[in-house]
């Protein structure tokens, strides 16, 4: 399991973006995934990406730890024995499988694979 970043959902994402670039120093992407004024992307030093999505409070949080790993299906088979009812994991735009799911405290996790 690998740590790939964190989201963050703000309400004034130009705002968000100018400090996160500015005063944290933290390197936007060259490619954006989406309109800067809905998403922006950075990437660390250590190659960890932090997401600024656009929105106020979500379900449940404003923020949302993003892993990866290579058995999707050994941590959804994991993750139903502390919680019985999950989603199946589903594919992105970018050919990727993705889950989400709960910590104990209600923060969102989102899990994603690349597909075989």
């Amino acid at each position: 399991m690998n740590i790939t970043g964190i989201m963050i959902f703000c309400e004034n994402i130009k705002n968000m973006t100018a400090f996160y670039r500015n005063l944290v120093g933290l390197t936007p992407l060259d490619q954006q995934p989406f309109p800067a004024h809905k998403f922006f992307k950075f990437i660390s030093k250590s190659g960890a990406e932090m997401c600024l999505h656009s929105g106020t409070k979500p379900n449940g949080g404003r923020q949302k730890l993003m892993l990866y790993t290579d058995d999707i299906d050994g941590l959804v088979k994991r993750v139903k024995t502390y919680k019985p009812r999950v989603r199946i994991p589903e594919p992105d735009k970018d050919g990727n499988i993705v889950f989400d799911f709960r910590d104990p405290e209600k923060n969102r996790i989102q899990v994603y694979s690349k597909v075989d």
